[in-house]
């Protein structure tokens, strides 16, 4: 296993502002990545602020004059009541007709957890400016006959409009995840108009026998196959979160025959030990090769400055496809997290997001802790916006670059993916915490 790593240095350079911060619901703001639509406007999910405490979707539209403030409008706000969702913590899906999907943790039609299953919805734009968007719940999960609950990752469409997503629970109970341990499903649209969604269960974890367990992150689309990570289960002594495993790397192939069964493999069993990172909360990212890159929350090569526990304070990760059919894929660390601490030389800890493409082969990420503290109490940062920058000749070390974030100026705690936008200006969130309430910024190049 290759762990490569690189000094830590502040880019000055590069300045991160607040183009939102919003200001209800301590730590209910957003959890997810912005979607860049029409005209610039930003549209995104908070957990629990809204009209009813339970979580909206809203719009974020650019100034029309230089130094004026951004406009926030809520476009749809929960109710977590009457079979409606309840806490949407994922990224939105643009369909087509500019139609939004989404999921949410909770709520829905069936209480197999407290406050509900879960959902995934459909927000429709009104059909004239200015007017009110239709929220329909398209599925609400049951956690019954093999059904998932509690979705806490997004979604993706293909062209003809199917669904895929997952559950971090539900599915089937084993020994090694006795609270269930999650599953892989497909949402397929009405064949004809106001007729229903179609939910396929392609696969059930097991958390047994290297397989892995409640999956978190986004899954991704490569060639008809989808890929994804799981926080548990796999191999590995990571048994901090109360269940085995250190997570995994797993693709789903499609049946090569109609009605067939979808194929899992695990590409990668995270060991937290060795160099090795451990629990990837978000998902991955496929490159024009077929490689895969992700984020751990812990492990790594180094040991966490910030806090005891759990080994590490996270990594970025590459996996190789094979050379032939049927090899095994090549694991290799490109940066591990110190959990540095301080006004110049802070470094990230725990990233909980999946990292972004840049151009000419960079990655752009976020970590939940690390870089400046937040206050005088504050002893593990408020966390980060990094960038790794790949060597020049082959076997060299990555290079990290980090800017911290502040609370009242940039926002705490970013749990979501960052967005590139327009002439390389990258869009993210942070989702509060105990005095602040989440923000929307923007990091200029």
């Amino acid at each position: 296993m290759l762990a490569t790593h690189a000094f830590t240095h502040r880019a000055a350079a590069q300045t991160a502002a607040a183009l939102y911060a919003f200001t209800t619901s301590p730590t209910a703001g957003p959890a997810a990545a912005v979607v860049i639509g029409k005209n610039g406007n930003l549209f995104g999910t908070t957990k629990y602020i809204g009209a009813f405490g339970d979580g909206s979707v809203f719009e974020l539209s650019p100034p029309t004059a230089p130094e004026q403030p951004w406009t926030e409008k809520t476009l749809y706000s929960f109710t977590g009541q009457n079979g409606d969702g309840q806490s949407p913590v994922s990224d939105l899906v643009v369909g087509p007709g500019g139609i939004f999907y989404g999921t949410t943790s909770y709520g829905g039609d069936s209480v197999c957890i407290a406050h509900g299953c879960g959902t995934v919805f459909q927000l429709t734009p009104p059909a004239a400016p200015g007017g009110t968007w239709t929220e329909t719940i398209i599925h609400s999960f049951t956690g019954q006959d093999g059904d998932g609950f509690n979705p806490e990752s997004g979604l993706i469409m293909e062209p003809n409009g199917v669904l895929y997503g997952t559950t971090s629970g539900g599915g089937l109970t084993t020994s090694a995840c006795p609270y269930s341990c999650g599953m892989v499903f497909q949402l397929s649209p009405p064949l004809a108009p106001g007729g229903g969604w179609k939910e396929t269960i392609l696969y059930q974890f097991t958390g047994q026998g290297g397989d892995g367990a409640n999956p978190w992150g986004s899954l991704a689309l490569s060639g008809g196959v989808l890929y994804g990570t799981t926080l548990r289960g796999g191999s590995g002594a990571c048994n901090y979160f109360g269940q085995s495993g250190c997570g995994t790397v797993f693709e789903l192939s499609p049946p090569t025959t109609k009605g067939g069964a979808w194929t899992e493999k695990v590409l990668h069993k995270f060991t937290g030990y060795d160099s090795d990172g451990a629990s990837p909360v978000g998902g991955v990212i496929v490159d024009s090769g077929g490689a895969l890159y992700g984020t751990t929350a812990y492990g790594g090569a180094n040991e966490c400055a910030i806090r005891t526990g759990p080994p590490g304070c996270g990594a970025v990760f590459q996996l190789t496809p094979p050379a032939m059919a049927g090899g095994a894929w090549a694991e290799s660390l490109l940066y591990s997290f110190k959990g540095l601490v301080g006004c110049c030389n802070g470094d990230g800890a725990t990233p909980m997001a999946a990292v972004t493409f840049g151009p000419d082969g960079t990655f752009y990420g976020t970590t939940y802790n690390g870089g400046e503290p937040c206050t005088p109490q504050n002893t593990v940062g408020c966390g980060t916006v990094f960038w790794l920058t790949p060597p020049t000749m082959p076997g060299e070390a990555w290079s990290e670059a980090t800017i911290s974030l502040l609370e009242q100026k940039t926002g705490v705690g970013p749990l979501g993916a960052l967005v590139m936008g327009p002439h390389g200006t990258l869009y993210g969130t942070t989702s509060g915490d105990d005095i602040s309430y989440g923000t929307v910024f923007a990091l200029l190049p």
